[in-house]
């Protein structure tokens, strides 16, 4: 039976704080844009961390599917 090493991943690792962050970042515009008299960019800005969160967590879970898949 092969043994297998596990080494981290800084690519993986990276993806998923970049994910992890925009999904905290967009629930915080997302509050600010609700609040009324909010600034417009409030908006602008959630639908932006919404896309790179989705982004990010395909290509992160594409990279843990592959790890998997050995």
């Amino acid at each position: 039976m092969k043994e297998y090493k596990v080494e981290p991943d800084a690519t993986r690792t990276t993806t998923g704080c970049i994910s992890l962050l925009s999904f905290i970042l967009g629930a915080g515009f997302c509050d600010l844009a609700m609040t009324p008299g909010s600034p417009s960019w409030a908006a602008d800005a959630m639908i932006w961390c919404l896309i790179v969160f989705f982004v990010t967590f395909l290509l992160w879970r594409l990279m843990r599917m592959q790890d998997d898949n050995i």
